[in-house]
């Protein structure tokens, strides 16, 4: 008699239950906060190229800041996708040297589907920037990881790396040319797989 093959045990499943939740708890937080951020927003971010476009809104609430992503994709290898993601973060900045140094630490949760798999992730990270002579050039490098105890459905871990070079055109608005990885270790094949990759043109506008 042939064995049951499950795709997920015990173990996975609580783990899911586990991402789920904490993962729903942050994205619901975000999407509360959502119209507040009508009147205490921070910044407007949108990225394009030809395979894919991503819109961030982020706001203010007390001393932190609350990101709200949704990236959505077309090509010949992944196929249709889309990530949504929420968080919570904080930020400043100092001075070394004559260079700004900006930069933010926090939390964020994905939720992740294409054509051949679904991923939830609750990723640590942050992002760091460097403005020499607090000038009009600069540049950020950053990005989120989500190891396997809280990464679930298909995904055994995931990660998302970006940088980009910006330059401010005037106080509240900054044009940049970036790059960006979103990748996931997928549980049953143990196989690593690229969600999103390339470079992109964007916005950066703050109210």
């Amino acid at each position: 008699m042939e064995r049951c093959r499950c795709k997920y045990d015990v173990r996975n499943y609580v783990k899911w239950r586990f991402v789920i939740s904490i993962s729903n708890k942050i994205l619901f937080i975000s999407l509360l906060y959502f119209p507040v951020g009508q009147v205490l927003a921070d910044s407007l971010d949108i990225n394009l190229n030809n395979d894919s476009g991503r819109i961030t809104y982020e706001f203010a609430v007390g001393d932190a800041e609350i990101p709200v992503s949704g990236l959505y994709g077309d090509d010949n290898k992944t196929g249709r996708y889309w990530a949504v993601s929420g968080g919570l973060q904080v930020s400043g900045d100092n001075f070394l040297g004559e260079t700004l140094m900006a930069g933010s630490l926090g939390i964020n949760a994905y939720t992740i589907d294409t054509e051949d798999f679904e991923i939830l992730a609750l990723g640590l990270g942050g992002m760091i920037g460097f403005y020499p002579n607090n000038g009009l050039f600069g540049f950020r490098v950053g990005g989120y990881y989500s190891p396997a105890i809280v990464t679930g459905l298909d995904g055994e871990n995931f990660w998302e790396a970006k940088a980009r070079a910006e330059f401010r055109v005037f106080d509240q608005a900054r044009i940049y040319l970036g790059y960006r990885v979103l990748q996931a270790r997928l549980e049953e094949s143990g196989k690593d797989v690229t969600i999103d990759k390339g470079v992109h043109g964007g916005i950066n506008i703050r109210f």
